[in-house]
């Protein structure tokens, strides 16, 4: 039942770790050239914030639920 939770956090931990390892490798690396233009449709990234946001919003509400019979 927990599987999801720890699966989360050892990837997410892992993929720190590499970014600090690809950093150290690196050095400092240019954000300039990561940022999207500003002519560019966001229309995709717009949609993955508003899934992100209902995302979280949902989990909010199911843990308020499930505290209701106690």
């Amino acid at each position: 039942m927990t599987f999801p939770v720890y699966f989360f956090l050892v990837t997410f931990i892992l993929t720190l770790i590499y970014g600090f390892f690809l950093a150290i490798l690196q050095g400092p690396v240019n954000l300039v050239i990561f940022a999207p233009k500003a002519t560019e449709p966001l229309t995709f990234v717009l949609f993955l914030h508003a899934f992100s946001s209902g995302s979280s919003a949902l989990t909010g509400v199911e843990a308020v639920s499930n505290g209701v019979p106690i």
